[in-house]
């Protein structure tokens, strides 16, 4: 299944939850299920925005963009990462306020409400499984899960009140919190990551350091300078790097050693799309000019 058709039924499910949870939040007088369906809500919006990027990063590369568009996928997961940190913050201070003036909750809509959402969640959320997909996509995921956690513990919180009464009343901001200081953990990470993505840190798995070592170790490179490392959208990582090497070397030579050193870069550190200059002795002199 494509990917924009499981970002769209995505999509549909969580819009059917939060009508779900919003009604029963009014009858059940509930703020983990108001928690909950404005969780739901940044989900909805955060599957449109997924579905549009997904759409957007779909387009061919062009004179202004010549490395296509994928970091529209990257800008999607940081624009729906920042809004679910803000509106789980704005859901913990409601939860503080009904911790401290508790109100009666009716824990069967409660319980139905909160058993549909598990359900929903975890079935929308699979359909965005994917080990491989874009940050995008997994920051889309990632808010489902955070919500399947969310529903789980509403919905102890039900069986907690169902089974004591009134007594036990606070479970439901109490659920609230614990899930929200989760949610928060991770949205933080997806925005690190996100952030590092656009300011062209250096990709996992992936150490200037290491791979400065490992092109010295060939016979034919004398030095290695202006090397640079970045993430194009999450899953394509490119470098680029000035290669000296002995001005006896023809340009055929230097092709061919391109050509290798590319094909051992992949087995090596996965794919990565390597540029390489190479220069002689006295261009290498003035390294200063390339920078």
């Amino acid at each position: 299944m494509r990917v924009a058709w499981r970002l769209g039924l995505a999509a549909a499910i969580t819009a059917a939850l939060i009508v779900v949870q919003l009604l029963a939040a009014h009858v059940a007088h509930s703020s983990s299920l108001i928690a909950d369906a404005g969780h739901n809500l940044v989900d909805l919006a955060s599957l449109v925005l997924a579905w549009f990027a997904a759409r957007v990063a779909l387009r061919p590369p062009n004179a202004q963009r010549t490395w296509g568009h994928d970091r529209a996928n990257i800008l999607a997961a940081l624009t729906s990462a920042s809004v679910l940190v803000l509106v789980t913050i704005a859901v913990t201070i409601l939860a503080i306020m009904r911790l401290i003036h508790p109100g009666v909750v009716h824990p069967t809509p409660l319980l139905i409400a909160a058993g549909l959402g598990l359900l929903g969640n975890i079935f929308a959320a699979y359909l965005l499984h994917d080990h491989n997909g874009e940050l995008n996509q997994r920051s889309a995921r990632l808010h489902l899960l955070g919500d399947a956690g969310a529903s789980a513990a509403v919905l102890l919180a039900g069986l907690g009140i169902l089974l004591w009464g009134s007594a036990a009343s606070r479970l439901d901001p109490l659920a609230t919190l614990l899930v929200a200081g989760l949610l928060v953990r991770e949205g933080v990470k997806m925005i690190r990551e996100s952030t590092e993505i656009l300011l062209e840190a250096s990709p996992k798995g992936l150490d200037s350091l290491e791979l400065r070592q490992w092109l010295l170790e060939s016979p034919d490179i004398e030095e290695v300078h202006d090397l640079h490392l970045w993430s194009l959208g999450g899953l394509r990582h490119a470098m680029s790097a000035h290669l000296v090497v002995d001005e006896q070397i023809s340009l055929s030579q230097c092709n061919a050693l391109a050509e290798s050193l590319r094909a051992e870069l992949g087995q090596r550190f996965g794919h990565v799309h390597a540029t390489f200059e190479f220069e002689g002795r006295g261009c290498a002199e003035h390294v200063d000019r390339h920078e």
